[in-house]
């Protein structure tokens, strides 16, 4: 089995991976190595205390403040390292609609739009 750790960074073609914490700024300069994203596609936790077959999802039950500072942290990092006319698309759930969009404006984010994905079974 493959076998990763906090600071390995997979190199996907001209993609990077890297294994971290999205909160911490360290994650990043890692992962960018000074260059800036042109686009960023992140799916966070959604605080709904998921547990699958797999188990539980870490940082998936946190309450209301601690999962706004969560999403902030992460959202400040992604806006610092990305090019000034970059995109972005975050999944949520929106059970955290009301978190997700307060952290993602205070770090700085321009909110333009919604996409629904209408999936074909239940979700969370």
């Amino acid at each position: 089995p493959a076998v990763a750790k906090m600071g390995d960074v997979w190199t996907l073609g001209r993609h990077r991976l890297v294994v971290g914490d999205s909160t911490l700024p360290e994650t990043y300069d890692v992962l960018m190595a000074g260059a800036k994203a042109n686009l960023v596609v992140t799916d966070p936790p959604y605080n709904a205390n998921y547990e699958g077959s797999a188990g539980k999802i870490m940082n998936d039950n946190m309450p209301d403040k601690e999962f706004y500072q969560f999403l902030f942290a992460a959202f400040v990092n992604m806006e610092q390292n990305m090019e000034s006319d970059a995109s972005i698309y975050v999944f949520h759930a929106d059970t955290e609609g009301l978190n997700f969009r307060s952290a993602f404006r205070a770090a700085g984010f321009y909110l333009s739009g919604c996409c629904i994905w209408k999936k074909q079974s239940l979700v969370l």
